[in-house]
């Protein structure tokens, strides 16, 4: 069973959130997708519409506070020179967050640094006008709106949301995203003297910290009736990639993502539908987590979409010239050198498991049956070698020559094979007996010498 993305939130009455700012924001809104000829009556229009309406909202909400700018410039300008790890992730790239950063950065230093009241309350306006051009993705709102709750924990609160909402974050949100809101918060009493506030204080303010939760879960709750009303698509698009690596659970659970993301990104006044526009989401999901799954390992999804125009273009060479196409062919065809083309052919190669994996057929054979199976030495077993005939090489050096002689003909060192000792008494005119005896000599001068060494060795 698929495991549902989107949290349920309480139900939210439009006299939750500022009803004339939200109003006032879809008046202001050209209505293209009129002009374009989509039909007024499309629920995902009206949903767009809303989901788009209660967003700004809770954009302008956290634009009025002075909290906003500060998280803004610690979390993206580190990673201005660094794109995003994923393409499916929400953030966007350094191009388009590098001038709504610098416009920030600047509006934030002449707030921190000039106190005259006038000049305060304009540099307040130029703050919140640059905030809201800023592209929030989901991950910032919704970590905004944990600072902002994680900053007000200690306040008295009469909204029971408000409370409820700020438990959760104080009593289930990570340790390292709380430290991170500690350091925030610090800096933010650096710079203007107090742990919470809003840009436009007393009558001049809109919003707080109630209006600012409200807020978000309006946007929740509009994001997830968008989501849940197409959720028929993902299961329509799922079932077109049956029979896959992936379960058909598992496929719309990866669908589910995409269309997250199409609900993220979508824009109604554009004029295009959305089950149009979720519908490549929902497949680029899909499609991706069947390319990270189909192979043991795993392989970057450029590079498989290059491997698989390649094999098209080999198709159609083999398909017009009816044989195999040779590595030069290939190259003229595909327009790719014969490097390319070799490392194309290398990574796209299937892992093939060493032994056999079929329970049911004993008779089977594994790749391994058929590998050629060498003898080798071991380590251990070469290093001894060489130590005993060191060991052997210095123990004749304390014999004279005769004993030597004896010794290596006797046993072999050094020689083709083993004499008797009556062999060895012909050769030095000796008795078989006066042989025996040198030997036994020689033997016991090793013995004293090198036996404990040599012993080792038996």
């Amino acid at each position: 069973m698929a495991v549902t993305l989107v949290e349920k939130y309480p139900s939210v009455s439009r006299e939750d959130i500022d009803p004339e700012s939200s109003n006032a924001l879809l008046d202001r809104m050209p209505d293209f997708a009129e002009c374009a000829g989509i039909d007024a009556e499309d629920p995902n229009l009206s949903l767009a519409r809303r989901l788009k309406a209660c967003k700004m909202n809770l954009v302008n909400a956290l634009a009025q506070s002075s909290l906003t700018p500060l998280w803004l410039l610690q979390e993206h300008e580190q990673h201005l020179d660094k794109e995003a790890a994923d393409p499916l992730e929400e953030p966007k790239s350094s191009t388009e967050l590098a001038s709504p950063l610098a416009l920030i950065r600047q509006c934030y230093q002449r707030v921190t640094v000039e106190k005259a009241a006038g000049e305060v309350e304009r540099n307040a306006e130029d703050m919140v006008a640059a905030l809201q051009c800023f592209p929030f993705t989901f991950n910032d709102l919704t970590r905004l709106v944990d600072l902002h709750g994680y900053a007000g924990r200690h306040l008295q609160q009469e909204n029971a949301q408000v409370r409820e909402r700020i438990a959760r974050i104080t009593q289930c949100g990570a340790k390292h995203k709380n430290d991170g809101f500690a350091q925030i918060l610090q800096l933010h009493r650096q710079h203007l003297g107090r742990p919470l506030g809003f840009f436009f204080t007393g009558q001049g303010s809109r919003y707080s910290l109630a209006e600012l939760i409200a807020a978000e879960r309006a946007w929740l709750e509009s994001r997830q009736q968008l989501v849940t009303a197409n959720s028929g698509l993902v299961l329509y698009i799922a079932n077109q990639y049956k029979g896959s690596f992936l379960d058909f659970e598992d496929m719309v659970q990866e669908g589910q993502t995409g269309l997250l993301k199409a609900a993220d990104r979508y824009d109604y006044r554009l004029g295009f539908k959305f089950s149009t526009y979720a519908g490549y989401w929902i497949r680029q999901a899909i499609s991706r987590a069947l390319s990270r799954s189909e192979r043991v390992v795993r392989i970057p999804c450029g590079q498989v979409g290059a491997i698989n125009k390649f094999f098209r273009d080999r198709e159609q060479l083999l398909v017009r010239t009816g044989k195999e196409p040779s590595l030069q062919d290939l190259a003229e065809h595909t327009g790719l050198s014969p490097a390319e083309i070799d490392a194309i052919l290398a990574i796209s190669q299937t892992a093939v498991p060493i032994e056999s994996s079929s329970d049911d057929d004993d008779e089977a054979f594994a790749p391994i049956d058929f590998l050629e199976q060498d003898i080798f030495a071991s380590a251990f077993g070469i290093l001894a070698q060489s130590d005993l005939a060191r060991l052997i090489g210095q123990a004749l050096k304390i014999l004279n020559p005769r004993e030597a002689k004896i010794i290596c003909d006797h046993f072999g060192v050094d020689s083709e094979r083993e004499l008797t000792l009556k062999e060895i008494g012909l050769e030095l005119n000796l008795t078989r007996e006066r042989v025996r005896q040198i030997e036994v000599g020689a033997l016991n001068k090793i013995k004293r010498h090198y036996g404990e060494h040599l012993s080792s060795f038996l």
